[in-house]
């Protein structure tokens, strides 16, 4: 890897969709935090390289290309497939297993993501010691309310988990509690940045208890251990697992 440049940048061109402007756009494909750690600061900022503003006509979006975070001391490779995810089949992901069995590492959890929102995603699960399957589950949750207010909405994504809540309930933060009971307003909220369909962020989340119903859930399914090879675990799973296909290899 390129110290000066972390994730081994290197530039390519890019041409938006709207004006159809062509320019130079950094890309980082080797995301080895063995290498280099300041490679999780530089996918984890506020000011993230993935977001793209053309210089001639200011339309925002996001981009994403081929690439390959590896964090050893957390135990967690993620290979970055652009728009890859699990409704395309099991067929899909022998694919990819078999195309990717070159970075597999043994003792590592094994992800494939669609995005960089995914990788982020993946990397504060871990880091919060989240099973990133819930994560997944609680979204059906969070996008289905907001749906049924009128949202037209994209996808969403895990960002952390919020222990200081001030004991007042937060705008956005969907609360459950168990039956006959008001919701424990101190308790952690997971909070969670859902997109409507013009790539909006949304601030929203679920608390506690809601998310670990979505726990549950998982364990009452029958959730298999990790069996070493590369999962996509994301909304489309998801709603899968809500609609009859847990039996799928979890």
């Amino acid at each position: 890897m390129d110290k000066k440049h972390p994730g081994g940048m290197r530039y390519s061109k890019g041409q938006c969709a709207h004006c159809g402007a062509v320019t130079e756009v950094k890309e980082y494909h080797n995301l080895d935090c063995s290498r280099d750690p300041d490679v999780k600061g530089l996918l984890m900022s506020e000011e993230r390289f993935f977001e793209w503003k053309c210089p001639e006509c200011g339309m925002k979006g996001f981009f994403s290309y081929p690439c390959w975070y590896f964090d050893p001391e957390k135990g967690l490779g993620i290979a970055l497939i652009p728009n890859i995810d699990s409704s395309t089949g099991d067929r899909a992901l022998q694919r990819m297993n078999a195309n990717l069995r070159g970075l597999a590492r043994p003792g590592i959890t094994h992800r494939a993501v669609g995005n960089f929102l995914a990788m982020q995603e993946q990397i504060a699960a871990r880091e919060y010691g989240l099973d990133d399957r819930t994560v997944q589950l609680a979204k059906p949750l969070i996008i289905g309310q907001l749906q049924s207010e009128g949202k037209q909405v994209w996808n969403g994504y895990f960002v952390q988990i919020l222990e200081d809540t001030g004991g007042e309930p937060i705008p956005g933060v969907l609360y459950m509690s168990p039956a006959g009971t008001e919701p424990d307003y101190s308790k952690p909220v997971y909070c969670y940045n859902v997109y409507l369909t013009d790539y909006t962020p949304l601030a929203v989340g679920v608390n506690e208890h809601a998310f670990r119903l979505r726990q549950e859930q998982l364990e009452l399914s029958g959730a298999q251990p990790d069996s070493g090879e590369f999962q996509l675990y994301d909304l489309n799973w998801a709603i899968d697992f809500y609609n009859g296909g847990e039996e799928q290899d979890v």
